[in-house]
């Protein structure tokens, strides 16, 4: 487990808070939620199975920041004079929902019907999850793509990039590698029209 949804902001995307030291057994470390990083987000109502994301963008939070009056006690003592200290520091990372898999591990890259639930658990997509999520090895699905493109987010191409990145030593065919390197020069070159409001 990395994290656990904190907000919705719509029913595609999501705020998820990564776990800090003590409230998992392993903490999640930064390679774990990486810009690009596929997770799975658990429902909790039938018929059941999870939610698929993708990290796209990163948030730290640190209400401290501005504090510039004394304090009573150092923060490596909170933990001794009291106990009862929240940490409010956090890493929060934003998801957007590109499908799901059922109870069975079947996938489906179309819009979830289902939302996901605040406090779900969110973990990393196994190499195996991920390769069966895409599909076939000859023939590997991206239904998602133009749905990612839609973000308004300005990392977007770079997330998509990330993606096609993750999914070459997968579909290590010639013919899939060639269509990944397209796809990739597209993006590069919609990245640089963008800013100047050009469109494909």
């Amino acid at each position: 487990m990395i994290g656990k949804i904190v907000q919705g902001q719509n029913h595609l995307t999501y705020i998820a808070q990564i776990y800090q030291a003590g409230e998992v057994d392993e903490t999640p470390q930064p390679a774990d939620y990486a810009l690009g990083t596929f997770v799975r987000v658990a429902l909790a109502e039938p018929p059941g199975g999870w939610l698929v994301g993708l990290i796209y963008d990163t948030t730290l939070l640190n209400p401290e920041f501005g504090r510039f009056g004394p304090r009573l006690s150092p923060l490596e003592e909170l933990a001794v004079f009291s106990p009862d200290y929240i940490n409010e520091k956090a890493v929060l990372v934003g998801i957007v929902m590109v499908g799901s898999l059922d109870t069975q591990g079947r996938p489906s890259q179309e819009v979830p019907t289902l939302a996901a639930r605040t406090d779900s658990p969110a973990e990393r997509l196994t190499a195996a999850q991920l390769r069966r999520f895409h599909g076939p090895p000859d023939t590997p699905q991206l239904v998602y793509i133009p749905r990612l493109l839609t973000l308004n987010s300005p990392l977007i191409f770079d997330v998509v990039g990330l993606v096609l990145d993750q999914l070459r030593p997968l579909y290590p065919q010639t013919k899939l590698l060639q269509m990944f390197d397209l796809l990739a020069d597209e993006l590069r070159w919609q990245r640089q029209i963008a800013p100047f409001g050009g469109a494909g």
